[in-house]
């Protein structure tokens, strides 16, 4: 199955969680970073994912993360297969899993990576998109005001959740599952 299931209106847990990847394809590209918070207990998973030797970071996806090819091949670094066995043990069997742009991007690409591993996702992880939830929200015409733009760093900006200076959402997976 390629899509993952929808949002469930009930979950045992929330996690909020990323992915950096090596491009916007799920067919040709490899997840390089997986990031999961739980932000009930501040518990955290973060691994980089070694992407394989048949995929090539491009130094623009470099640029935009951060993440070298040397950092993703670095001895330890997990394939994806077990970096996903991580984050399974880290959400547990049950829950609702939030991203920022997660119904376009980051479900799909983890169903298309999961699949790819010959694994599955748990039946009970259930998957929110924030970005839809803040384009919904900002639709309301009780909403007395709207952000120009919704990214995370946008949105920050907007409700003054005032994110460190030296922090930027854009891509640093971490740092994103804090806002």
């Amino acid at each position: 199955r390629d899509r993952p299931p929808p949002a469930a209106a009930v979950a045992t847990r929330l996690v909020y969680f990323d992915l950096e990847t090596t491009g916007l394809s799920k067919a040709r590209g490899r997840v390089i970073e997986i990031a999961a918070l739980d932000p009930a207990s501040g518990a955290s998973y973060a691994t980089l994912v070694n992407p394989g030797d048949a995929h090539v970071l491009p130094r623009e996806i470099e640029r935009l993360t951060g993440i070298t090819r040397a950092d993703v091949r670095a001895p330890g670094v997990p394939g994806f297969g077990e970096a996903f066995d991580g984050l399974v043990a880290f959400v547990g069997p049950d829950a609702l899993l939030c991203a920022h742009n997660c119904r376009a991007f980051d479900a799909p690409f983890l169903a298309a990576e999961v699949a790819r591993a010959g694994r599955r996702l748990p039946s009970g992880w259930r998957f929110a998109d924030s970005l839809t939830a803040a384009r919904e929200l900002f639709a309301q015409p009780w909403v007395p005001a709207r952000p120009a733009r919704f990214s995370l760093d946008a949105l920050d900006a907007f409700f003054s959740v005032g994110a460190p200076a030296a922090v930027s959402y854009t891509h640093l997976t971490l740092p994103t599952k804090r806002i």
